[in-house]
Protein backbone atom coordinates (compact mmCIF):
# COMPACT_ATOMS: atom_id res chain seq x y z
CA UNK A 1 0.00 0.00 0.00
CA UNK A 2 2.67 2.51 -0.96
CA UNK A 3 0.17 5.60 -0.22
CA UNK A 4 0.41 4.10 3.18
CA UNK A 5 4.04 5.22 3.65
CA UNK A 6 3.64 8.93 3.84
CA UNK A 7 1.12 9.30 6.65
CA UNK A 8 2.80 11.69 8.58
CA UNK A 9 4.50 15.42 8.37
CA UNK A 10 6.67 16.99 10.27
CA UNK A 11 7.11 20.96 10.65
CA UNK A 12 7.92 21.52 13.69
CA UNK A 13 11.78 22.64 15.19
CA UNK A 14 13.14 23.00 18.51
CA UNK A 15 14.01 26.26 19.79
CA UNK A 16 17.41 27.24 21.36
CA UNK A 17 19.86 24.66 22.78
CA UNK A 18 17.55 24.17 26.16
CA UNK A 19 13.57 23.20 25.35
CA UNK A 20 12.26 24.86 28.88
CA UNK A 21 9.27 25.59 29.49
CA UNK A 22 7.90 26.42 33.05
CA UNK A 23 4.90 24.82 34.28
CA UNK A 24 4.12 25.09 38.15
CA UNK A 25 7.73 25.34 38.64
CA UNK A 26 8.24 22.15 36.63
CA UNK A 27 11.26 22.47 34.07
CA UNK A 28 12.45 20.37 31.11
CA UNK A 29 16.26 20.18 30.66
CA UNK A 30 18.78 18.74 28.26
CA UNK A 31 22.23 17.35 27.81
CA UNK A 32 24.92 20.07 27.45
CA UNK A 33 25.59 18.50 23.97
CA UNK A 34 24.62 16.01 21.49
CA UNK A 35 24.54 12.84 21.04
CA UNK A 36 25.99 11.31 17.69
CA UNK A 37 25.58 12.44 13.69
CA UNK A 38 21.43 14.04 13.89
CA UNK A 39 22.00 14.48 10.14
CA UNK A 40 20.54 11.25 9.58
CA UNK A 41 17.12 11.05 10.89
CA UNK A 42 15.68 7.58 13.03
CA UNK A 43 12.17 9.16 11.64
CA UNK A 44 10.77 10.08 8.68
CA UNK A 45 7.38 10.87 7.35
CA UNK A 46 6.94 7.53 6.98
CA UNK A 47 7.18 5.45 10.54
CA UNK A 48 8.28 5.72 13.99
CA UNK A 49 8.10 3.73 17.33
CA UNK A 50 9.37 2.94 20.96
CA UNK A 51 8.78 0.29 23.03
CA UNK A 52 10.43 0.19 26.82
CA UNK A 53 10.32 -3.17 28.59
CA UNK A 54 12.10 -1.69 31.64
CA UNK A 55 12.68 2.34 32.56
CA UNK A 56 16.16 2.05 31.66
CA UNK A 57 16.17 0.26 28.53
CA UNK A 58 14.22 1.03 24.77
CA UNK A 59 14.43 0.04 21.47
CA UNK A 60 13.33 2.71 18.73
CA UNK A 61 12.38 1.89 15.40
CA UNK A 62 11.73 3.62 11.88
CA UNK A 63 12.76 4.58 8.17
CA UNK A 64 13.07 4.09 5.43
CA UNK A 65 15.27 6.86 6.22
CA UNK A 66 17.27 6.03 3.04
CA UNK A 67 18.69 3.16 0.74
CA UNK A 68 20.79 1.58 3.94
CA UNK A 69 16.86 0.36 4.81
CA UNK A 70 15.21 0.50 8.52
CA UNK A 71 16.84 1.36 11.21
CA UNK A 72 17.06 0.40 14.77
CA UNK A 73 18.33 1.97 18.15
CA UNK A 74 18.59 1.08 21.93
CA UNK A 75 19.51 2.03 24.97
CA UNK A 76 19.94 0.44 28.45
CA UNK A 77 20.55 4.02 30.44
CA UNK A 78 17.20 5.88 30.11
CA UNK A 79 18.27 7.48 26.58
CA UNK A 80 21.35 8.97 27.44
CA UNK A 81 23.49 6.93 24.92
CA UNK A 82 21.88 5.11 22.11
CA UNK A 83 23.45 1.88 19.52
CA UNK A 84 22.24 0.82 16.19
CA UNK A 85 21.16 -2.36 15.54
CA UNK A 86 21.28 -4.66 11.92
CA UNK A 87 17.54 -5.68 11.22
CA UNK A 88 17.43 -8.18 8.73
CA UNK A 89 17.93 -7.28 5.15
CA UNK A 90 15.08 -7.31 3.64
CA UNK A 91 13.40 -5.36 5.99
CA UNK A 92 12.97 -1.50 4.34
CA UNK A 93 11.15 0.37 7.43
CA UNK A 94 9.94 -0.04 10.36
CA UNK A 95 6.65 1.65 12.24
CA UNK A 96 5.90 -0.39 15.28
CA UNK A 97 7.82 -2.63 18.15
CA UNK A 98 7.61 -4.13 21.24
CA UNK A 99 9.32 -5.32 23.72
CA UNK A 100 7.88 -7.31 26.65
CA UNK A 101 11.11 -8.14 27.67
CA UNK A 102 15.19 -7.31 27.93
CA UNK A 103 15.48 -10.02 25.74
CA UNK A 104 12.94 -10.05 23.24
CA UNK A 105 11.27 -7.42 21.01
CA UNK A 106 9.02 -7.66 17.42
CA UNK A 107 9.22 -4.93 15.31
CA UNK A 108 7.06 -4.77 12.10
CA UNK A 109 6.06 -2.61 9.02
CA UNK A 110 4.73 -2.43 5.99
CA UNK A 111 4.40 -2.51 2.13
CA UNK A 112 3.23 -4.21 -0.86
CA UNK A 113 2.83 -6.91 -0.91
CA UNK A 114 2.39 -7.79 2.60
CA UNK A 115 3.90 -6.87 6.20
CA UNK A 116 7.13 -7.33 7.35
CA UNK A 117 8.17 -8.42 10.78
CA UNK A 118 11.22 -9.09 12.64
CA UNK A 119 12.49 -10.56 15.86
CA UNK A 120 15.43 -10.72 18.36
CA UNK A 121 15.35 -12.69 21.51
CA UNK A 122 18.82 -11.78 22.24
CA UNK A 123 18.29 -7.86 23.20
CA UNK A 124 18.50 -7.26 19.30
CA UNK A 125 22.22 -8.78 19.08
CA UNK A 126 20.87 -10.45 16.23
CA UNK A 127 17.34 -10.04 14.42
CA UNK A 128 15.33 -12.38 12.16
CA UNK A 129 12.52 -11.48 9.44
CA UNK A 130 9.69 -13.30 9.96
CA UNK A 131 7.25 -14.63 6.68
CA UNK A 132 4.19 -12.37 6.14
CA UNK A 133 0.78 -13.11 5.58
CA UNK A 134 0.99 -12.13 1.99
CA UNK A 135 -1.89 -9.49 3.07
CA UNK A 136 -1.07 -5.85 1.42
CA UNK A 137 -1.09 -3.51 4.78
CA UNK A 138 0.60 -1.11 6.93
CA UNK A 139 1.09 -1.99 10.52
CA UNK A 140 0.97 1.05 12.94
CA UNK A 141 1.13 -0.79 16.60
CA UNK A 142 1.99 -3.86 18.21
CA UNK A 143 1.60 -5.13 21.49
CA UNK A 144 3.00 -8.23 22.68
CA UNK A 145 2.14 -9.61 26.31
CA UNK A 146 5.46 -11.87 25.78
CA UNK A 147 7.46 -13.23 24.11
CA UNK A 148 5.03 -15.55 21.70
CA UNK A 149 1.85 -13.97 22.09
CA UNK A 150 1.77 -10.53 20.13
CA UNK A 151 -1.46 -8.37 19.04
CA UNK A 152 -0.77 -6.03 15.73
CA UNK A 153 -2.96 -3.16 13.92
CA UNK A 154 -3.36 -3.54 10.45
CA UNK A 155 -4.85 -1.06 8.28
CA UNK A 156 -4.71 -3.00 4.44
CA UNK A 157 -6.69 -5.03 1.68
CA UNK A 158 -7.04 -8.39 0.75
CA UNK A 159 -8.73 -9.56 3.74
CA UNK A 160 -10.22 -13.14 4.33
CA UNK A 161 -13.33 -12.90 1.71
CA UNK A 162 -12.00 -9.84 -0.07
CA UNK A 163 -12.35 -7.21 2.64
CA UNK A 164 -10.58 -4.42 3.31
CA UNK A 165 -9.99 -2.12 6.39
CA UNK A 166 -8.74 -2.08 10.01
CA UNK A 167 -7.83 -5.16 11.40
CA UNK A 168 -6.57 -7.13 14.51
CA UNK A 169 -3.39 -9.18 13.89
CA UNK A 170 -2.75 -12.36 16.61
CA UNK A 171 0.48 -14.02 16.82
CA UNK A 172 0.91 -16.71 19.53
CA UNK A 173 4.54 -18.11 18.03
CA UNK A 174 6.29 -15.06 17.66
CA UNK A 175 5.35 -14.06 14.70
CA UNK A 176 5.35 -17.21 12.41
CA UNK A 177 1.63 -17.06 11.37
CA UNK A 178 -1.26 -14.54 12.17
CA UNK A 179 -4.80 -14.67 12.40
CA UNK A 180 -6.74 -12.07 11.34
CA UNK A 181 -10.08 -10.14 12.83
CA UNK A 182 -11.22 -7.25 10.33
CA UNK A 183 -13.79 -5.19 13.21
CA UNK A 184 -15.32 -3.27 10.24
CA UNK A 185 -14.38 -2.24 6.84
CA UNK A 186 -13.12 0.78 5.34
CA UNK A 187 -12.55 3.39 8.30
CA UNK A 188 -8.99 4.68 8.06
CA UNK A 189 -5.70 3.03 9.29
CA UNK A 190 -1.96 4.41 8.37
CA UNK A 191 -2.50 5.83 5.50
CA UNK A 192 -4.30 9.10 6.76
CA UNK A 193 -3.17 11.49 8.37
CA UNK A 194 -3.94 10.15 11.98
CA UNK A 195 -3.57 6.86 12.98
CA UNK A 196 -5.05 4.12 15.39
CA UNK A 197 -3.89 2.74 18.51
CA UNK A 198 -3.66 -0.78 20.46
CA UNK A 199 -3.88 -1.61 24.19
CA UNK A 200 -3.56 -5.17 25.40
CA UNK A 201 -3.94 -5.01 29.16
CA UNK A 202 -4.11 -8.95 29.11
CA UNK A 203 -3.58 -12.05 27.12
CA UNK A 204 -6.58 -11.98 25.52
CA UNK A 205 -8.29 -8.93 25.90
CA UNK A 206 -7.32 -6.14 23.31
CA UNK A 207 -8.42 -2.29 22.83
CA UNK A 208 -8.48 -0.55 19.41
CA UNK A 209 -8.87 3.17 18.51
CA UNK A 210 -9.73 3.94 15.04
CA UNK A 211 -10.71 7.26 13.88
CA UNK A 212 -13.09 7.11 10.68
CA UNK A 213 -14.73 9.36 8.16
CA UNK A 214 -13.51 12.42 7.84
CA UNK A 215 -10.86 11.83 10.92
CA UNK A 216 -12.72 14.05 13.26
CA UNK A 217 -14.65 11.07 15.27
CA UNK A 218 -13.40 7.68 15.97
CA UNK A 219 -14.59 4.29 17.59
CA UNK A 220 -13.46 2.02 19.94
CA UNK A 221 -13.58 -1.52 19.42
CA UNK A 222 -12.67 -4.58 21.98
CA UNK A 223 -12.05 -8.24 21.58
CA UNK A 224 -11.88 -10.52 24.48
CA UNK A 225 -11.26 -13.87 23.19
CA UNK A 226 -7.95 -13.40 21.65
CA UNK A 227 -8.62 -11.71 18.55
CA UNK A 228 -11.26 -13.93 17.23
CA UNK A 229 -14.02 -11.78 17.25
CA UNK A 230 -14.73 -7.88 18.34
CA UNK A 231 -17.50 -5.52 19.03
CA UNK A 232 -17.69 -1.66 19.06
CA UNK A 233 -17.51 -0.81 22.63
CA UNK A 234 -17.28 3.29 21.60
CA UNK A 235 -18.73 4.70 18.03
CA UNK A 236 -18.43 7.96 16.67
CA UNK A 237 -16.72 10.16 19.34
CA UNK A 238 -16.07 13.44 18.08
CA UNK A 239 -12.23 14.03 18.19
CA UNK A 240 -10.17 15.96 16.70
CA UNK A 241 -8.82 16.06 12.79
CA UNK A 242 -5.22 15.31 11.81
CA UNK A 243 -4.78 13.87 15.33
CA UNK A 244 -4.00 10.54 16.40
CA UNK A 245 -6.71 8.88 18.76
CA UNK A 246 -5.28 6.71 21.81
CA UNK A 247 -6.15 4.00 24.31
CA UNK A 248 -4.52 2.79 27.57
CA UNK A 249 -6.03 0.08 30.14
CA UNK A 250 -4.62 -1.07 33.16
CA UNK A 251 -7.45 -3.96 33.80
CA UNK A 252 -8.71 -6.07 31.03
CA UNK A 253 -11.85 -3.56 32.04
CA UNK A 254 -10.55 -0.43 32.71
CA UNK A 255 -9.36 1.96 30.31
CA UNK A 256 -8.75 5.65 29.08
CA UNK A 257 -9.39 7.30 25.74
CA UNK A 258 -7.96 10.14 25.07
CA UNK A 259 -8.91 12.76 21.67
CA UNK A 260 -12.54 13.20 22.80
CA UNK A 261 -14.84 16.86 22.50
CA UNK A 262 -11.79 17.84 19.84
CA UNK A 263 -8.99 16.83 22.57
CA UNK A 264 -10.36 18.90 25.28
CA UNK A 265 -11.47 15.28 27.11
CA UNK A 266 -10.27 12.03 28.26
CA UNK A 267 -13.03 9.06 28.39
CA UNK A 268 -12.74 6.93 30.75
CA UNK A 269 -14.36 3.39 31.38
CA UNK A 270 -13.86 0.58 34.43
CA UNK A 271 -16.44 -1.73 33.21
CA UNK A 272 -15.02 -3.38 29.52
CA UNK A 273 -16.51 -0.25 28.20
CA UNK A 274 -20.32 -0.58 28.92
CA UNK A 275 -20.47 2.69 30.34
CA UNK A 276 -18.16 5.64 29.84
CA UNK A 277 -17.21 8.68 32.26
CA UNK A 278 -15.73 11.84 30.41
CA UNK A 279 -13.28 14.17 32.41
CA UNK A 280 -11.88 17.40 30.93
CA UNK A 281 -8.37 17.97 30.84
CA UNK A 282 -6.62 20.98 32.29
CA UNK A 283 -6.88 24.14 30.52
CA UNK A 284 -2.81 24.22 29.94
CA UNK A 285 -3.77 20.50 27.23
CA UNK A 286 -4.89 21.65 24.23
CA UNK A 287 -5.48 18.27 22.11
CA UNK A 288 -4.37 15.02 23.96
CA UNK A 289 -2.15 12.81 21.63
CA UNK A 290 -0.67 9.96 23.48
CA UNK A 291 -1.56 8.00 26.75
CA UNK A 292 -0.42 5.40 29.29
CA UNK A 293 -1.63 4.31 32.30
CA UNK A 294 1.41 2.25 34.13
CA UNK A 295 -0.51 1.40 37.13
CA UNK A 296 -4.13 0.82 38.58
CA UNK A 297 -5.84 4.79 37.65
CA UNK A 298 -2.37 6.54 37.24
CA UNK A 299 -2.42 7.82 33.22
CA UNK A 300 0.14 9.50 31.54
CA UNK A 301 -1.21 11.70 28.93
CA UNK A 302 0.77 13.59 26.29
CA UNK A 303 -0.84 16.94 24.88
CA UNK A 304 -0.53 20.17 22.69
CA UNK A 305 -0.56 23.16 24.60
CA UNK A 306 0.32 27.42 23.19
CA UNK A 307 3.94 26.78 23.98
CA UNK A 308 4.71 22.89 22.67
CA UNK A 309 4.36 19.61 24.39
CA UNK A 310 3.11 19.38 27.90
CA UNK A 311 2.72 16.17 30.09
CA UNK A 312 -0.30 15.49 32.14
CA UNK A 313 -0.43 13.17 34.62
CA UNK A 314 -3.93 11.62 37.48
CA UNK A 315 -3.51 9.19 39.81
CA UNK A 316 -7.39 9.18 40.19
CA UNK A 317 -8.42 8.29 36.44
CA UNK A 318 -8.39 11.53 35.61
CA UNK A 319 -11.05 13.15 38.02
CA UNK A 320 -7.86 15.41 39.14
CA UNK A 321 -4.79 16.37 36.84
CA UNK A 322 -1.06 18.48 37.33
CA UNK A 323 0.41 19.38 34.69
CA UNK A 324 4.63 19.19 33.54
CA UNK A 325 6.46 20.75 30.06
CA UNK A 326 7.74 18.61 28.28
CA UNK A 327 9.23 20.10 25.51
CA UNK A 328 8.97 23.96 23.74
CA UNK A 329 8.86 24.21 19.75
CA UNK A 330 7.14 26.33 17.30
CA UNK A 331 4.86 26.23 15.60
CA UNK A 332 3.08 23.54 17.71
CA UNK A 333 2.33 20.07 15.67
CA UNK A 334 0.84 17.19 16.97
CA UNK A 335 2.95 14.87 14.45
CA UNK A 336 6.34 15.76 16.28
CA UNK A 337 4.48 13.46 18.91
CA UNK A 338 5.57 9.97 18.06
CA UNK A 339 4.79 7.76 21.09
CA UNK A 340 4.71 7.50 24.53
CA UNK A 341 6.27 4.65 26.77
CA UNK A 342 5.65 4.07 30.86
CA UNK A 343 7.10 0.93 31.93
CA UNK A 344 7.02 1.87 35.36
CA UNK A 345 4.74 4.26 37.52
CA UNK A 346 7.36 6.50 37.87
CA UNK A 347 9.60 6.31 34.34
CA UNK A 348 8.78 7.42 31.10
CA UNK A 349 9.66 8.06 27.38
CA UNK A 350 8.61 9.85 24.73
CA UNK A 351 9.99 9.83 21.02
CA UNK A 352 9.91 13.22 19.30
CA UNK A 353 10.03 13.95 15.92
CA UNK A 354 11.60 17.23 14.67
CA UNK A 355 14.76 18.73 12.68
CA UNK A 356 16.62 16.48 15.61
CA UNK A 357 14.68 13.33 16.93
CA UNK A 358 14.70 13.14 20.43
CA UNK A 359 13.37 11.08 23.46
CA UNK A 360 12.55 12.89 26.13
CA UNK A 361 12.99 10.68 29.71
CA UNK A 362 11.14 11.11 33.50
CA UNK A 363 11.86 9.37 36.38
CA UNK A 364 9.63 11.19 38.83
CA UNK A 365 6.57 10.64 37.23
CA UNK A 366 6.15 13.26 35.29
CA UNK A 367 7.43 16.35 36.92
CA UNK A 368 10.64 17.03 35.31
CA UNK A 369 11.73 15.69 31.94
CA UNK A 370 15.05 15.68 30.21
CA UNK A 371 16.01 15.63 26.57
CA UNK A 372 17.99 13.28 24.46
CA UNK A 373 19.29 13.89 21.18
CA UNK A 374 19.29 10.62 18.97
CA UNK A 375 22.39 9.23 17.22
Amino acid sequence: MQGSMFRRACAATLLGTSAVLSAGGLTTSEPASAIGDTSRPLVTSQAGALSCPTASVCTAVGGPVDSAGATILRTTNSGSTWKPQSPPSGVLGLSAVSCPTVQFCLAAGGGSPEFVTATTSDGGATWQEKPGIGVDTWIDTVDCLSSTNCYAEGFGSGWAKGTSGLALLHTSDAGTSWSTLVFAAGGNGASSTTRPDLACPTARTCYLARPIGNESTFDVFRSSDGGKTGKAVLAKVAGVPNTPVGVACWTAAACMVIGADRGARVLVTTDGGSQWLSRPLPKEALDGIGVQCPSRRRCVVISTSHSGLVAVTTTNAGATWSTAAVAAFWPVVADAFVGLECPTAGSCQMLVQTSTPAVYSTSNGGGHWTKWPLP
